[in-house]
């Protein structure tokens, strides 16, 4: 009966690790609660009542694979895809322990039988083998996932080609059942580091990818402090200019009305009236920042024939200058480029930015030509070769940086982008 017991807490312990283990290379947060534990248990007793025919074959390892990534996507909602490489990587983990620890115990007692009588009968000394093999499989895994999360919340580089480690270590399981010695021990070794040292090799392209991407991240910084500051520089300059020609203005029209010209002081004020300033578009949010993007953006906007419907009201925002700027600047530009793939008659831009309560929200919409590549839960430009898509990831940064929340949408040719701070 003990044994039994025994059998089945590995085979669950088996179950729970290969559904949990590939959803956390994949950056999920979430430890799975009662659905993890009923479908491990159903898992297991499936596992159970093969294990009554055979404990190892080839045809088990497949479905054994398919069965674990089917869980995880039942508990977790991942994608299956995503899932089965990852779940074959744990499976692989799985047979390498078993039989390191295998090969190991009958190197020492020098039976070269020993991998056979565990895998194909129950017994006293199984329960030692699975003991020892599972504390092996745990100690490997919680590794892993360590490494591989200290490197990206994000981790999906694994691919497809470690399914190879799996036929590869079907056949050394096949070889080791035949005959247990040292050269099998050996075989399993080299195998297990190859794998992991490919590993390795995969989180260093990762984090070599992630530093590049910082990379460019301090490059569009760079590059909308400049932006920022030249429209900073454009609006002073024009207000200084507005504001010498308005005393001139005022000087003509006092000197009409002093010397008795009415007709001709009534005739230049319809002429101001008739002129048109560069500066259309004016706005009070309690942010100077945000007042002189949204001035600058939409009136370019304006200019090249895009409407523009606004709803905005005072906000009170914890952002730094440099930060709204980054973030208003980078939603506007990304809404002027897809109007601007829109034939004239259907471009438009409607911003509303409103404050209720300790609530801000700031929601960007425009036209768009065609459905924005979703990835993951965010919407990307398919344009290649340029930081357009460090914008996003700038935008992100910055929402995430200051506990908001980001939700993007697409639905019948009108793209939006919503930011909320609490």
């Amino acid at each position: 009966m003990m044994i039994h017991l025994f059998e089945i807490l590995a085979s669950l312990t088996e179950s729970a690790l290969g559904i949990a283990v590939p959803a956390k290379l994949l950056g999920e947060k979430r430890s799975g609660g009662i659905r993890l534990a009923a479908v491990a248990a159903v898992l297991t007793a499936v596992v159970w009542g093969i294990n009554q025919y055979v404990l190892f074959s080839a045809w088990t390892t497949v479905l054994g694979v398919l069965l674990m990534a089917l869980g995880g996507c039942l508990v977790y909602q991942r994608n299956f895809v995503d899932v089965l490489p990852l779940t074959a990587f744990f499976m692989f983990l799985l047979y390498a322990c078993d039989f390191i620890v295998l090969t190991l115990c009958g190197t020492v007692s020098r039976d070269q039988g020993f991998a056979a009588s565990m895998t194909s009968a129950l017994s006293e000394a199984r329960m030692v083998f699975l003991f020892l093999s599972k504390t092996m499989l745990l100690l490997i895994c919680w590794f892993v996932v360590w490494l591989c999360n200290a490197v990206s919340s994000q981790y999906t580089k694994i691919d497809w080609s470690l399914l190879a480690a799996i036929g590869v270590s079907v056949y050394l399981a096949d070889r080791t059942i035949q005959k247990t010695d040292g050269s099998s021990l050996l075989n399993w070794l080299l195998l297990l580091g190859i794998v992991l040292m490919y590993v390795h090799l995969r989180l260093q392209k990762q984090i070599s990818s992630v530093s590049r991407e910082k990379a460019d991240m301090e490059r569009e910084k760079n590059r909308m402090l400049a932006e920022n500051y030249q429209i900073l520089k454009d609006a002073s300059a024009s207000k200084q200019t507005f504001y010498h020609d308005l005393k001139n203005q005022y000087l003509l029209i006092q000197n009409y009305l002093e010397t008795g010209a009415y007709e001709k002081a009534k005739d230049y004020i319809k002429e101001l009236g008739g002129r048109e300033h560069m500066e259309e578009i004016r706005f009070h949010t309690g942010s100077e920042a945000m007042d002189i993007i949204l001035e600058y953006k939409l009136n370019q906007a304006k200019r090249q024939g895009i409407q523009i419907n606004c709803l905005i009201e005072p906000v009170q925002l914890r952002l730094q200058e440099t930060e709204v700027t980054a973030l208003l600047g980078n939603l506007l530009d990304n809404a002027l480029e897809a109007c601007n793939k829109m034939e004239p008659q259907d471009r438009w831009i409607q911003i509303v930015i409103r404050q209720m309560g300790n609530a801000s929200f700031i929601k960007v919409s425009n036209t768009c030509a065609q459905k924005p590549e979703r990835i993951g839960e965010e919407f990307v430009s398919g344009k290649q070769g340029t930081l357009h898509g460090i914008g996003t990831k700038s935008i992100r940064e910055i929402v995430e940086r200051y506990g908001g929340v980001q939700e993007t949408g697409y639905k019948e040719g009108i793209f939006f982008m919503t930011i909320s701070f609490f």
